[in-house]
C-alpha cells in the first residue's frame, strides 16, 4: 500500500493526501514538524505550510535527495516520495 502513490505534494492549502506525509516526517526526530500543537506528533493534520515544508526539506538534504537551490527543493516528488514509501512500509 503507497498511500503516496503518484501524488506531488508541495506548499498548498489543506489537501486529503498531507496527513501521512506528516505522520512519516514526526517519526525521524530530525524531521519533525513540530514540538507540540498542530502538526506534532499524534496531532498530524493536512495542512502542508511553512513547518511541513521545511521538515521535508531537512528530510531531503537528510536522505540526499535534494538541498537549497535545485529544482523541487521542498516539494515532495517521485524521488523523495519513493523515499518516503520506503519508510512508511518500515513503519508498518
Amino acid at each position: 500500500k503507497s498511500p503516496l502513490k503518484n501524488l506531488l505534494l508541495k506548499k498548498s492549502p489543506r489537501g486529503s493526501k498531507r496527513t501521512p506525509l506528516q505522520q512519516i516526517l514526526n517519526s525521524d526526530p530530525d524531521t519533525t514538524i513540530a514540538a507540540e500543537g498542530a502538526g506534532s506528533a499524534g496531532n498530524e493534520t493536512t495542512y502542508f505550510g511553512g513547518a511541513t515544508l521545511k521538515a521535508v526539506q531537512k528530510f531531503q538534504e537528510k536522505h540526499m535527495l535534494a538541498k537549497p537551490g535545485d529544482v523541487g527543493y521542498g516539494n515532495v516528488g517521485p524521488k523523495t516520495r519513493a523515499k518516503l514509501n520506503e519508510i512508511l512500509n518500515s513503519l508498518q
